[in-house]
């Protein structure tokens, strides 16, 4: 059985300290070394100057010159005081002044002046007029020195001065050169553990506190559901800036590109009243670019500080085909129940007759209602070969009839069931709705003796045109009226109006077809309406 494993994962804070930490120190490190070594290396040559420069002066000194020769070498003789000055004004360990037979004349150690110097091999590479330096170990330890010949005035070589500095001296020198340069690293060091530590706090914060993995979690998720919702979401920045978009709001409005700023059009339809105030809009209904949105928009507000908007969008087409299929089978029901209802009555009436034996008047009353239901219902089921267009017009006729207005439909209308699809019975639905309700409203506001509707649906087959007439004798419209019926939000009926004629006109536009309005005489008017059905691109086969 496979062990689980306990191990956890560094915090992303962690993380951060320990790369700065590593880096910072690496750094550092890398610097210091190459500083000592420069240090050393400065070092070692400063010592260099500095004893060539003691023992050039010790062997250029008349005091030495005239005691090497004439004297007998003593710890209290004139060559060790004025060494031992020399010495302590130039911080070297020891100045040793021999003759040309390595006798001593000085020395830091009293006790071997008079005696030969220890290291003969090496200084007598000097009698021959040479100065060299050496590292050799003496009586002082080991140390670095330099001999240098001492001549008299008539430039004969009369002795050697050995100036020199012991290790114990060089490395104390050395440490107190790399000592600012240590202390420099470790500060260096700290301030980047609290560097560190500040970075990481502040990236952590801005995160909200979450660890990378739990960020791409959130997201993963929030794409995931962003692209699962039936609504569009379409977010930008304050400076109209598109931040995102799902896959239904880009099936919408493919040209949608995350950064660009959004598209006027789009931005004034949807975003315009959110932007000029704080306050959300639920569910209006927008038109743009041809599509009729179902539109909430809401600012988006973090930590008191506004950001951008949000929209949520859903296509009323889609609703709107449901609905409509709904409205029409509705009316159709509701007129089948009328006509039952009125069946009924109608047995009823022929059973009374029958039971009075009033033959005549029986057959006469079958005929008659027979002729009704032909002339009301008959031709319309015929003749209208869309279940959903048919229903919906039997509601027509059924609101009409208790408005009290007389809705024709002419006898030679036609809708063949082999184009009457149901892309086809949606757009017809938006069209004769949108032309009979305000056909009817248009007679309502008239004075008539009797209000009339006339409504002709008939297909050419030749040139494959839907040719739809609504005519009224209503109130008629006026020019001013005229130059603006077909702009979004204009309506004569009040605020929050304006979309029907919007949508004939966006139907008739989608289906390259054409759209007139004439008055009639002496009064009323006629929309007339051509839908090609050959050039649809909405229109399927079931």
């Amino acid at each position: 059985m496979q062990k689980k494993s306990d191990h956890r994962k560094w915090s992303l804070r962690t993380t951060i300290i320990l790369v700065v930490l590593l880096t910072v120190a690496t750094s550092l490190s890398i610097a210091a070394l190459l500083v000592l070594h420069n240090v050393v290396q400065t070092q070692q040559r400063n010592i260099k100057q500095n004893i060539r420069s003691t023992a050039t002066i010790v062997a250029t000194s008349s005091i030495v010159k005239d005691n090497l020769t004439t004297k007998q070498p003593s710890a209290r003789g004139d060559i060790q005081r004025y060494t031992r000055r020399i010495q302590q004004a130039t911080h070297v360990d020891f100045i040793v002044v021999m003759n040309r037979r390595l006798i001593r004349y000085s020395h830091p150690d009293t006790r071997v002046i008079g005696h030969r110097f220890s290291s003969p091999k090496d200084a007598t590479k000097s009698l021959t007029g040479q100065t060299h330096f050496s590292r050799e170990t003496g009586v002082l330890g080991n140390g670095y020195r330099i001999f240098t010949p001492v001549y008299d005035a008539k430039h004969q070589q009369i002795g050697i001065v050995c100036v020199g500095l012991t290790e114990k001296s060089i490395n104390s020198e050395t440490r107190s050169a790399e000592l600012p340069i240590v202390i420099g690293s470790l500060l260096g060091l700290i301030i980047g553990i609290i560097a560190a530590w500040l970075l990481g706090t502040h990236i952590r914060r801005r995160l909200l506190g979450m660890e990378p993995q739990e960020i791409a979690t959130r997201v993963t998720e929030l794409s995931v559901i962003n692209d699962s919702m039936s609504e569009g979401l379409i977010a930008i920045d304050q400076q109209r800036r598109l931040i995102t978009a799902n896959d239904v709001a880009n099936e919408l409005f493919p040209t949608l590109t995350i950064g660009d700023p959004l598209d006027d059009e789009l931005f004034e339809a949807l975003f315009e009243q959110t932007f000029k105030g704080s306050k959300s809009t639920i569910n209006e209904s927008v038109l743009v670019q041809s599509k009729e949105l179902i539109v909430s928009t809401s600012p988006l507000i973090s930590a008191g500080k506004r950001l951008g908007s949000m929209a949520l969008l859903r296509d009323r087409s889609e609703y709107q085909l449901l609905a409509d299929q709904l409205a029409g089978t509705t009316q159709y029901i509701q007129a089948l129940r009328a006509q039952t209802h009125e069946f009924l009555n109608k047995l009823q009436a022929v059973s009374g007759l029958i039971e009075l034996h009033q033959y005549d008047e029986v057959q006469r009353f079958i005929t008659n209602t027979s002729a009704d239901y032909q002339a009301q219902f008959g031709n319309l089921n015929n003749h209208i070969q869309s279940p959903a267009v048919a229903g919906f017009l039997m509601g027509k006729l059924n609101q009409s009839h208790e408005q009290q207005v007389a809705f024709t439909i002419t006898p030679d209308s036609l809708l063949p069931k082999q184009v009457a699809s149901d892309a086809l019975s949606v757009d017809l639905i938006k069209v004769l709705g949108n032309l009979i309700d305000n056909a009817i409203d248009a007679v309502n506001n008239a004075d008539n003796v009797r209000s009339e509707i006339t409504l002709s649906i008939n297909y050419d087959d030749e040139s494959n045109i839907l040719v739809i007439e609504v005519t009224d004798n209503g109130c008629g419209i006026s020019k001013e009226v005229k130059a603006h019926m077909f702009e979004q939000h204009y309506s004569t009926k009040g605020r929050d109006r304006g979309y029907g004629l919007v949508l004939v006109k966006q139907v008739v536009d989608a289906r390259n077809g054409y759209l007139s309005v004439t008055n009639n005489r002496p009064q009323g008017t006629t929309f007339y309406v051509e839908l090609p059905l050959s050039n649809q691109k909405s229109e399927g086969d079931d």
